[in-house]
């Protein structure tokens, strides 16, 4: 009768005989210990309808803690090493089994159904961070590998402010593979300042839409020919005067034109000037560079002057012409009258 009893309960509440035995071990006053054994064990968990609300199944290869629907939320294999948990719906996901190769380990490539996802909310709004990776001794990196043809790895910010930021000499930095010293750097200035922008295949400095492949927001540009071409609009200047023919003429004698080839391109042979050189009209600050447009400057003021004297020359044989044809016209009106 006795047995009958423990039976229907064991029946009622879906314990095995080991669970019961645990139970009325702990009622005896002895260490508690709950003991699920069989073949396949199952401990389930009911809400007071019988609604199964999750259960921890096992057997030899592995232990598990199912959902309402024999899901596996967490999964150790027998053989996982120390530590080691696999989440499968709950936020980290090994979906193609095996152990996390890193501390980590979002997604596996065995993985058919979606990529590997991690998001990270942070409790404090005010915090300064939300992901803050720190490396006592070895550097910190992200890398973002995509191993499928035409499958590009990309980063991307979203928010009403995103910002990179690197904070070492207020630089960002941009480098290949190999750390070149050859970097791509953007200094930042005012948050409305528009620094670098590349976009469309073309590079605006100051300015936040490009219309040339290089456009300064002074106005300089390259165009779309492949030709510098510089500011000069008179809204940009003051102090304007005009050029006195002495001082061009004075600059024009002091240029002194030569050949060089730069250290860097030391097979281009190039002609013109040396800035250390050249007169003090068409010089720099520095004398470490030379504008074109200074010496053009020169050249046409010279060029215009000596134009006004050929022109002054050329009016002067053709009165000089006249007055000869006319003097030979009264000469042959005197020959015809001596005859």
């Amino acid at each position: 009768m006795g047995n009958d009893i423990m039976k229907s309960i064991i029946a009622k509440f879906g314990m095995s005989l080991g669970v019961f035995l645990g139970f009325v071990a702990s009622a005896l006053g002895q260490t508690e210990v709950l003991t699920v054994q069989g073949n396949l064990p199952r401990l389930n968990y009911r809400d007071p309808q019988g609604n199964l609300l999750w259960s921890l199944p096992a057997n030899n290869v592995l232990w598990k803690l199912d959902g309402p629907f024999n899901a596996g939320v967490i999964v150790c294999t027998a053989a996982a090493r120390s530590g080691s948990i696999t989440l499968n719906d709950g936020g980290v996901s090994i979906r193609g089994g095996g152990f996390p190769s890193a501390k980590l380990h979002v997604g596996t490539l065995a993985s058919q159904t979606e990529p590997g996802e991690v998001r990270i909310d942070p409790g404090n709004v005010n915090a300064s961070a939300t992901i803050h990776a720190v490396n006592a001794e070895l550097s910190t990196l992200m890398i973002l590998e995509s191993q499928g043809d035409g499958d590009n790895a990309s980063m991307r910010l979203k928010s009403k402010t995103a910002t990179f930021s690197h904070t070492v000499a207020n630089n960002f930095t941009i480098r290949d593979n190999n750390n070149s010293v050859n970097s791509f750097v953007i200094v930042p200035g005012d948050k409305n300042n528009n620094a670098l922008v590349i976009r469309n295949g073309r590079i605006g400095l100051g300015t936040s839409n490009p219309l040339n492949p290089i456009e300064l927001a002074n106005g300089a540009k390259c165009t779309l020919g492949g030709v510098w071409t510089n500011a000069s609009s008179r809204e940009l200047k003051n102090d304007i005067e005009a050029l006195p023919l002495n001082q061009a003429k004075e600059a024009l004698s002091g240029l002194q034109p030569v050949t060089y080839r730069y250290n860097a391109d030391p097979e281009e042979k190039q002609v013109g000037f040396i800035a250390e050189d050249v007169p003090e009209l068409v010089a720099t600050n520095t004398r470490k560079e030379l504008s074109p447009m200074d010496v053009v400057a020169v050249l046409t003021k010279v060029v215009q002057d000596q134009q006004t004297q050929l022109d002054a020359q050329a009016e002067q044989i053709k009165q000089q012409a006249k007055m000869l044809e006319q003097t030979q016209a009264m000469l042959k009106q005197l020959s015809e009258q001596v005859k």
